[in-house]
Formats: C-alpha cells, structure tokens, sequence
C-alpha cells in the first residue's frame, strides 16, 4: 500500500489518506467575501467522491484592512464567517475534512489605507505590478 493511501491519525483527528486539497485562490467570492454559487461548485468537484481526506480553502481575509485581493473569501465578521460555514457544509457532505487558510495582506492591503506591517515599505507600486496600494508602515507598539 502506498503511503499517501495510508491513513493517519492525530491526537483529535483521523485522515483516511494522506491527500489534502491545498488552498488555491480562485478569487470566486462575491465583492463582500461571501461564498458564491461558483466558489460552492468549485469545492463540490474538487471533493466529490471522498477521495481527499481534507480541503484546505483558499486564503480568507480576517479584517478588511488586511484583504489582499477583490472577491478574497472573507471571514471577516459574522455574516461572512456563516457563509464559509455554507461551504464547509458542502465540503463535509463529500466525506472531506476542512480548514481554512487566514491571512492578513500587512501593508499590502488594497483598501486605500495606510495599513502596518512587519516593516517600512518606500516601494509603493512595485510588488504588485498594476494594483494601487498606499505603502505600508512599520507596525507600532500601540497598534498591536
């Protein structure tokens, strides 16, 4: 038997296998972040059959300040995180485990704002090549 057809088990939880849907953006969410018709199809064929023992969603942004892209799954506040729970419903049907990816885009956030980061950036412009964003600043004390 192959060991990617083994199973595995943790201290909570028991993978049939050891194939695991990565997370891929697909960028199928609505301009709220909510889960679409789209994004549920998607993840319906990529798990339909149970022969993925987990799913992994694509990157969810978890505040606004920090949505790296437009139609970014979100998981931001209460009605998105329902609509993600929509889609790990259909995940599950399927015989599959889910997580999410969660992410914060730091001082590449699109919104228009001035957002911190890990570190002073004077480049606005040149790590995304056709996107506005406002260079970010070194995260201070007080803001975390």
């Amino acid at each position: 038997m192959s060991i990617l057809q083994s199973g595995l088990k943790t201290k909570k939880l028991i993978f049939k296998n050891r194939l695991i849907f990565p997370p891929i953006a697909t960028n199928f969410a609505d301009e709220n972040g909510l889960v679409t018709e789209k994004l549920l199809k998607h993840y319906e064929e990529k798990t339909q059959g149970g022969y993925i023992s987990m799913a992994v969603t694509e990157h969810c942004f978890i505040s606004q300040s920090g949505r790296a892209v437009d139609h970014q799954l979100s998981l931001a506040t209460d009605e998105t995180i329902k609509s993600v729970a929509e889609l790990a419903k259909t995940i599950h049907k399927n015989g599959t485990m889910v997580t999410a990816q969660i992410n914060h885009a730091g001082a590449l956030g699109l919104l228009g704002e001035r957002n911190a980061g890990p570190s002073v950036m004077n480049d606005a412009g040149c790590i995304r090549s056709g996107k506005k964003y406002i260079a970010g600043h070194e995260l201070r004390a007080e803001e975390s």
